[in-house]
């Protein structure tokens, strides 16, 4: 009986060991938002070890990395930094820190929007359901993606960088992190190759989805935002996204009394606002418009679930 029991332990032990051993040899990944980490984690498996800078609730324009970030970071082996303005100054910290840090922008290469006031989506004249499911699912590359989901682009105001929220955009950003992933790890070539092509299946159905979601919305299909994330999701699917803020800014009177007078004037219901940020100026405007403010997430963990659910959301908002 004490040498069976004592040959469990040791077997219990020799598995946490071999655990440990794997774990320690998994790829650390460095991502700034928490959607990305689903997109690293989906195209890597067990062999990434992901960690994310902002932690839920924050706010990606103020954030600021802690010390314990810092000295994680200088350990990593890759960062995909996504064309938040904070990186800018970050990136050139970290590359001192640690020299053979991999940095890999997991937005380069695709065509951006600018913030400005109103935010306008585009209407995809002339695409069936089977042609668009099939240039999903085929397009592998930003060069799809840009082509079938072309953006708005505006001289004036900043980049904006809410890249992620487009699935069409996403697909782009897989190949660019899967490459990156498979240099750093080239043992699992085919192992990154099939997770690729699993994830960019997964990510066209869910397209697919979003797309009938709002396929029989009657124009302008406008939904109103407080902080003018959704533009990307707007252009996918030709929606219109009208924005309080103007630039990603508080707005000025002239453009807040527009936006009154056009959101009494369509009926609007629902003003969406987002849980980074303080509701109390969304709050006011929602009691001038006669409407209720209603939270959907840009920086939610579970990316997939997250657009599902907030297609819905949009989709009953509007008439």
């Amino acid at each position: 009986m004490r040498w069976g029991r004592f040959f469990a332990i040791f077997i219990c032990a020799l598995t946490v060991l071999g655990l440990g051993e794997v774990y320690a040899a998994a790829l650390k990944v460095f991502v700034t938002l928490a959607p990305q980490k689903e997109f690293v984690e989906r195209l890597g498996g067990d062999r990434v070890q992901v960690m994310v800078l902002v932690p839920s609730g924050a706010d990606p324009h103020t954030f600021e990395p802690s010390p314990g970030q810092m000295k994680a970071l200088a350990d990593a082996s890759l960062f995909f930094p996504i064309g938040i303005p904070f990186e800018k100054k970050l990136i050139p910290r970290i590359g001192s820190l640690n020299p053979q840090l991999k940095i890999v922008p997991m937005d380069q290469g695709l065509p951006k929007r600018f913030l400005t006031g109103h935010q306008h989506g585009r209407e995809e004249a002339g695409r069936g359901e089977k042609e668009h499911a099939h240039e999903k699912a085929e397009g592998n590359s930003r060069e799809a993606a840009a082509s079938g989901h072309e953006p708005h682009v505006h001289e004036e105001g900043e980049p904006d960088p809410h890249v992620w929220l487009s699935p069409p955009l996403v697909m782009a950003m897989a190949r660019t992190t899967v490459l990156a992933l498979m240099a750093a790890d080239p043992e699992d070539r085919a192992g990154y190759e099939a997770r690729y092509k699993q994830f960019l299946s997964d990510v066209a159905a869910l397209d697919l989805e979003i797309f009938k979601t709002f396929q029989e919305a009657k124009p302008p299909r406008a939904f109103y935002v407080f902080h003018p994330s959704w533009g990307y999701f707007a252009d996918a699917y030709g929606l219109e996204q009208v924005a309080v803020e103007s630039e990603g800014k508080e707005a000025k009177p002239v453009h807040l009394k527009e936006i009154i007078t056009s959101a009494r004037r369509a009926g609007v219901k629902t003003l969406f606002v987002q849980p980074q940020f303080s509701t109390r100026s969304a709050e006011m405007v929602a009691k001038e418009i006669g409407a209720q403010l209603e939270v959907i997430d840009p920086l939610a963990e579970k990316w997939m679930d997250n657009l599902r659910q907030v297609s819905r959301r949009l989709r009953e908002a509007m008439p």
